[in-house]
């Protein structure tokens, strides 16, 4: 039987257009309360949880506010490829029974302007 993979693009998009102006402003106020642009200036990192924009909007604000108030010219976003099908769920299951990643075909690094996998897209 194979595992029903749920497709969080879709969901992530669906949850983001149910927002109203005034939630996504919410958010950024929320935001305000952390001040991490300082953390950014000395070279520092921002981590943030990303489950649902309702639940952690007001974390990725943050880390939105702290890239745009660090002054840095560029930053870099780093995020996890998730299962979205089966062989990737496939390898994801491979690697929690003790697998080498690396020995994983999908393993390294993926997105715009790198040459190889497309599986982020």
């Amino acid at each position: 039987m194979a595992n029903i993979i749920p497709d969080f693009k879709k969901d992530h998009s669906d949850r983001h257009k149910r927002l109203s102006e005034t939630q996504i402003d919410s958010f950024f106020k929320q935001a305000e309360k952390w001040d991490l642009s300082d953390t950014l200036k000395k070279g520092g990192a921002v981590v943030f949880p990303h489950s649902t924009i309702d639940v952690c909007g007001a974390f990725t604000a943050a880390a939105v506010n702290a890239c745009l108030d660090s002054g840095a010219d560029r930053v870099i976003v780093l995020g996890v490829l998730h299962a979205l099908t089966d062989e990737l769920n496939q390898a994801r299951i491979r690697v929690a029974n003790s697998g080498k990643p690396e020995d994983e075909e999908f393993w390294g690094i993926q997105g715009p302007g790198l040459k190889g996998r497309r599986e982020w897209e």
